[in-house]
């Protein structure tokens, strides 16, 4: 009997090392594909996006509605910053940056404009625009590349860690020492650190450029673990599947 028990030790373990290659490199095929497709769609700055585009008594809903049509950007705004005045533009626009057309509007407007990937924020300007630079009232985040490395509790590199933007698909998986890369949209991105075994973290991006994470072990997972061959095994009632014994001739 304690001959198939060192056997069946040994199984579980072997299982438990197949399992954890397996989810290593399908989360390294998944990361590399998503980020080949990021890149590939990446967005381009409006100051190198140029088009022709015609107002013609256009009110500032209209003028956004008509610049998405041309351009594969997206404005979010806030409805209270719209100007509730009855201000129309009639202009038209040839092979305009839509940087230049977007410091137009501001004038008009009383706007600010940020962009973020294909997002255009829109503010109302609360200043005076013969203080401020053109650069302040139409702002162009470039992608910030955020390096580190994640460890566990112990000092020691923890590899395959998932490394995600929070509320993107963008990420990427520690290399074998713990080590990884990856770009951000700006200041506010928050990267989600989670790995199986361990407590979820996030961070919040600011004006860091490289960022250490040490990881903790998720304890009460790990205590959910029930192996019943071993004579280990919690209370069945406080479980939310079946927990089935098996003898040790079973498993030959």
């Amino acid at each position: 009997m304690e001959f198939k028990h060192l056997l069946l030790i040994k199984r579980l373990i072997m299982y438990s090392l197949y399992s954890m290659v397996a989810q290593l490199i399908c989360c390294t095929f998944l990361f590399a594909a998503a980020a080949e497709d990021i890149k590939a769609q990446s967005p381009k700055s409006v100051k190198d996006i140029k088009v022709d585009v015609r107002f013609e008594n256009d009110d500032l809903t209209s003028i956004f509605q008509k610049i998405e049509e041309e351009a594969d950007l997206i404005f979010v705004l806030n409805k209270a910053d719209i100007p509730k005045g009855k201000v129309r533009v009639t202009k038209e626009y040839y092979q305009e940056s839509i940087y230049d057309i977007l410091l137009d509007i501001s004038r008009q407007f009383n706007l600010s404009f940020k962009q973020v990937n294909k997002n255009i924020n829109v503010k109302k300007f609360k200043g005076g625009h013969k203080t401020i630079s053109d650069h302040e009232l139409v702002k162009v985040v470039d992608k910030i590349d955020v390096s580190g490395k994640v460890t566990d509790e112990n000092g020691q590199g923890l590899p395959g860690v998932n490394v995600l933007v929070k509320g993107t698909i963008a990420g990427a998986v520690t290399d074998a020492m713990g080590n990884f890369v990856v770009s951000v949209g700006d200041e506010n991105a928050v990267l989600v650190f989670s790995s199986i075994g361990y407590i979820t973290k996030e961070v919040v991006v600011g004006n860091q450029t490289v960022i250490n994470v040490s990881m903790e072990a998720d304890v009460k997972a790990l205590d959910e673990i029930v192996v019943t061959a071993f004579g280990i095994e919690r209370d069945k009632e406080t479980l939310g599947y079946a927990v089935q014994e098996l003898d040790g001739d079973e498993l030959n």
